[in-house]
């Protein structure tokens, strides 16, 4: 459907919602894709390919206002991943999938920011994305969306592990052998330790799909303490 700087109204087909596209996006691009907010009836996301005009560059528009106004949402988004398909995950607000030409990213704040989900997939052309609920899954959504919010805290500190650990194993190979380095060989150990316990505490939540129970709520929470810690102890 074209999406171009006129006064155009688009519909969506999953909804049939109208947006009025006052100058959403310089002209002659168009929109393959308008995704209606799951949430607000405002809010749509459009990705935009302009490959036939040598645009290889990522393009995602987010209207909140019923397509008055338009604001491009790619930061995170490498040079040459053009942008097939978005879409809004139906239980939790503001969770984003985009399909490019290389691979599928995701946004966790409403399109402000996006990384990849790629992993070890090979670089595939990813034409249109579905985000749907497992029908054997029976758990309401407020407890999947618990298990969620707890297992993205867990990868947030396993990430902030994961960075931490490298700079104290650098530094303690450039100290010389005494005090320093003890205390920073034992610094290495318990980020090591606390990245085993976090990676252990995240397989717990994921083991099924409910809502954490409140030995798990609370073990994340005294690893995130204890992981708070450490880092600050290993701040140069």
């Amino acid at each position: 459907m074209p999406l171009t700087s006129g006064g155009h109204n688009v519909r969506t087909s999953r909804t049939r919602r109208h947006y009025l596209c006052r100058r959403p996006v310089p002209p002659r691009r168009r929109a393959d894709l308008v995704e209606a907010s799951h949430f607000d009836v405002g809010t749509a996301y459009a990705a935009i390919n302009r490959f036939r005009l040598d645009d290889l560059r990522p393009h995602i528009y987010r209207t909140r206002d019923g397509g008055r106004t338009w604001q491009h949402i790619t930061a995170g988004m490498p040079e040459g991943g053009i942008v097939n398909a978005v879409r809004e995950d139906p239980v939790r607000r503001g969770l984003l999938f985009a399909g490019t030409e290389q691979a599928v990213y995701v946004s966790f704040d409403d399109g402000e920011s996006w990384q990849s989900l790629r992993l070890n997939m090979p670089a595939t052309s990813i034409r249109d994305l579905v985000v749907k609920m497992n029908p054997r899954v029976k758990t309401p959504p407020e407890a999947l969306r618990a298990q969620l919010d707890r297992s993205l805290e867990v990868v947030e500190d396993l990430a902030r592990s994961a960075e931490a650990l490298p700079r104290v194993k650098k530094a303690r190979a450039r100290a010389p052998e005494g005090p320093k380095a003890q205390e920073l060989a034992a610094q290495e150990a318990r980020l090591s330790a606390l990245n085993g316990r976090l990676a252990t505490v995240y397989a717990i939540l994921q083991d099924v799909d409910a809502a954490p129970t409140p030995a798990a709520v609370q073990a994340a929470r005294e690893l995130r303490q204890e992981l708070a810690a450490a880092i600050a102890a290993a701040a140069p």
